[in-house]
């Protein structure tokens, strides 16, 4: 498996991505404790679940080679480990997988390049959100726009979250080599919040967040 891209942040936090080319049996006989995953993964069928198979084998390699014990999620879709630490968040989308792990909470996205996502972007933009779009990469911009919030979403982890109302980006400039930029969660009085980073690999975005 091919490792598209590996970091660790300042923060203390750790994610990787990488190119999906093994098989469901590479991954079965790497990964024995995958049986112990809730949901099973037995429940996927086809790309999915080789995509899930690939991302709980590149969250073993990031939390240091230790026996896996599985991976479970809470009643809101939230991920996290047996005995509820490190903190960790995994995506996947065609053909790609990511992975980030740290001591506070954290949330990663890789999305394929997706032009459809114009047309979705009033269900998840704010105005000045929007306002701040680059003229000449504004498609690329958007994705990362999506791909916080989406990081946002898993690093919070209890639900019952606006993408427009509660997960508020800083306005940041484009660039196509990657960069960083802050956001924020304000839910029912509560602020929280993240130092955010992406990048461009190949047709995919990747962004994640961690807790500041």
């Amino acid at each position: 498996m091919p490792l598209a891209k590996s970091e660790q942040l300042v923060g203390g936090a750790q994610w990787a991505a990488w190119q999906i080319d093994e098989s469901e049996e590479w991954f079965l006989a790497a990964l024995p404790g995958i049986a112990a995953d809730e949901p099973p993964f037995e429940a996927l069928k086809g790309r999915r679940r080789l995509e899930r198979l690939a991302s709980r084998h590149l969250l073993w390699q990031l939390l240091g080679d230790e026996p896996y014990a599985g991976v479970y999620k809470n009643d809101k879709g939230s991920l996290y480990c047996s005995g509820g630490r490190p903190c960790v968040s995994v995506s996947h989308s065609a053909g790609y997988a990511a992975a980030i792990r740290g001591d506070v909470p954290v949330g990663i996205d890789i999305q394929v390049w997706a032009p459809k996502i114009e047309r979705l972007a009033v269900k998840f933009m704010r105005e000045e959100e929007m306002a701040s779009l680059s003229a000449s990469q504004h498609l690329a911009h958007l994705h990362v726009y999506w791909g916080a919030k989406e990081a946002l979403y898993k690093a919070y982890g209890l639900g019952g979250i606006d993408f427009r109302a509660n997960l508020i980006v800083e306005p940041f400039m484009y660039d196509e080599k990657g960069g960083e930029f802050k956001a924020r969660i304000e839910k029912g009085g509560e602020l929280l919040r993240f130092s955010m980073g992406y990048c461009l690999l190949g047709a995919h975005m990747v962004v994640y967040a961690e807790k500041i």
